[in-house]
């Protein structure tokens, strides 16, 4: 059986809290990536998560340049996370629960170790196509549309 170990990217690249999302957009166009760990201390201890979403919804809420916001600002805190040890049927209940399409991967101190992606599972599909179903099942919770509140705007006026 394939576990997160196989499939998990162990090359990633982290950020401290206190970088600006100036440097943190900048290394995810460079690395051509839209996902960042947060680490801090001794072991690399996992701390929260940044996308490319939250940069844009950051930039757009606060008014202010990028380079005036630090990742502690805007990231994550509460992060779901996987062990390297863990099956894949555990990755695909915490992305589809969670609507989330990356996990970290941790050690038992928190330490980070990798992570898994939605397109690692859909690479490894095409080794085992039993898995493809699962991998489309997954795709669909993770792209379900919040409950929409009902007297939220649907436009946004620029005048």
């Amino acid at each position: 059986m394939t576990n997160v170990k196989k499939l998990m990217s162990s090359t990633v690249t982290a950020c401290r809290p206190d970088t600006t999302l100036t440097e943190v957009a900048q290394l995810m166009w460079e690395r051509d990536c839209g996902f960042v760990p947060i680490t801090e201390g001794e072991g690399d201890r996992l701390v929260g998560v940044i996308t490319d979403r939250d940069i844009c919804m950051a930039g757009f809420v606060k008014g202010v340049p990028l380079a005036n916001i630090t990742i502690r600002d805007v990231m994550t805190g509460r992060t779901f996370t996987c062990q390297e040890t863990d099956d894949l049927a555990t990755v695909h209940d915490l992305m589809r629960s969670h609507q989330i399409r990356r996990l970290p991967v941790v050690d038992a101190s928190q330490g980070l170790l990798g992570v898994v992606s939605l397109n690692d599972l859909a690479l490894n599909s095409l080794k085992d196509k039993k898995e493809v179903t699962k991998v489309a099942q997954t795709l669909a919770a993770v792209c379900q549309h919040w409950q929409k509140i009902s007297d939220a705007p649907t436009t946004v006026s620029t005048n």
